[in-house]
């Protein structure tokens, strides 16, 4: 049996090792279609009237490229933000960084999120990111029951846009 599972963890680790080294050098431009799924804290920090909610959000996810092995394929994320409830909406602001396997970075900028959908721009890369810039828009995937736990949330998004490498 303990042959069985070491053979069965090397046979995944070379599936692995063979789809990394032949995912496509990432391209120095171009279009991205993209899917994130977060999920976090985003807890009442502030109660400001009956109709006015101000907090904090710290979510973790993931950032994939449909097209497995394409631009920003399989990066981890982490954000940081505030939010505004008021009868208007939602209203959000935040920074993203993103991680990919090698451990090359990307910081992300969202200046604009009104009730799930908004803008967002690079800021700053490391790595093969270096230099980086663009920008594009984000909307829901669709909508999801609510988090089983109160102050959590969990949100996915179609991300579109392009970007530009020196």
């Amino acid at each position: 049996m303990k042959n069985v599972i070491t053979n069965g963890i090397k046979l995944g680790c070379l599936v692995l090792a063979a789809q990394m080294a032949s995912a496509a050098p990432l391209a120095k431009e171009g279009p991205m279609d993209l899917l994130n799924c977060w999920s976090g804290d985003a807890p009442p920090a502030m109660i400001f009237s009956k109709e006015h909610l101000l907090g904090t959000l710290a979510w973790t996810g993931v950032l994939w490229n449909p097209k497995a092995g394409g631009a920003f394929d399989a990066m981890s994320g982490e954000c940081g933000g505030h939010y505004t409830v008021s009868p208007g909406g939602v209203d959000s602001v935040g920074q993203c960084q993103f991680a990919d396997a090698e451990g090359d970075k990307m910081l992300v900028s969202i200046p604009q999120n009104h009730n799930g959908s908004g803008t967002w721009k690079f800021v700053a890369g490391t790595g093969k990111y270096a230099g980086v810039s663009g920008g594009g828009e984000f909307k829901p995937l669709r909508q999801f029951a609510p988090a089983i736990t109160q102050g959590k949330a969990v949100v996915c998004n179609v991300v579109s846009g392009t970007y530009k490498l020196p």
